[in-house]
């Protein structure tokens, strides 16, 4: 901490992707600002043709680890009737030798990299978005950008019920918060998920409309741009009046 104070004293300013850094950063003396990784607002967006293609079925999409609960959600999909579809790489990569050999792998559709285009295509798919992260330290203090494409698409969520997550859920009334250590509690949403289309279309909605309102790129791009602005004109007060 002392090495972070000396650094960011000699800075003009500090980007930081969580409120808590931003914090920490203004109370040394820096200017510093919060920018997230929001998607873009037409990237992910799902039409109504779209919705159409609905199966009964989540998703997960992102690095696949035991601290992201793959393990949890291969136990929850065996659970119900739906397919999970996975997208991303195994962190480590010998983990996939483990999970293959669970029950509910065989309700698994596992599609490995792909692009965002693809990406939609799973999305417009899936009745609900996974984000199981357990209550490791580092998920305490992060907000997963998944959250906010999963929202972006439309989608509603079921989340772990830590803190940050939490609080957007219940905030916008976008998904339903699990015990990420619960495959039970997991599949009992997944279901709820599929048995109340309507409930689940209207969590999506009101996800998107967050990310309309809010969590976009372009509405934090516009506050980077702002920064930059100010560095440049601080630059150039200093260089005239010298």
């Amino acid at each position: 901490m002392k090495v972070e104070h000396l650094i960011a004293k000699r800075l003009s300013a500090v980007i930081a992707v969580h409120p808590a850094v931003e914090e920490r950063m203004r109370k040394i003396g820096c200017l510093t600002i919060n920018v997230n990784n929001y998607p873009l607002l037409k990237e992910l967006h799902i039409t109504i043709e779209s919705e159409r293609e609905k199966e009964k079925a989540v998703c997960y999409i992102g690095a696949i680890s035991q601290a992201r609960g793959i393990n949890e959600m291969i136990e929850a999909i065996s659970l119900t009737d739906a397919t999970l579809y996975i997208a991303g790489r195994f962190s480590p990569q010998h983990l996939r030798r483990e999970i293959v050999l669970q029950a509910g792998w065989k309700q698994v559709k596992e599609l490995g990299q792909i692009d965002r285009q693809e990406v939609k295509q799973v999305l417009a798919k899936a009745v609900a978005g996974l984000v199981i992260f357990q209550p490791v330290p580092h998920h305490l203090v992060s907000m997963p950008t998944k959250i906010f494409e999963y929202m972006s698409a439309g989608i509603p969520v079921i989340a772990s019920n830590l803190p940050l997550l939490k609080a957007v859920i219940e905030e916008y009334e976008c998904g339903i918060c699990v015990n990420p250590e619960d495959p039970r509690e997991i599949a009992d949403a997944i279901i709820w998920m599929i048995n109340n289309p309507l409930h689940a279309a209207r969590m999506g909605e009101n996800g998107r409309k967050a990310v309309e309102k809010q969590f976009n790129w372009e509405a934090d791009m516009k506050k980077l741009l702002r920064l930059y602005t100010e560095i440049i004109d601080q630059e150039y007060s200093f260089r005239t009046n010298v």
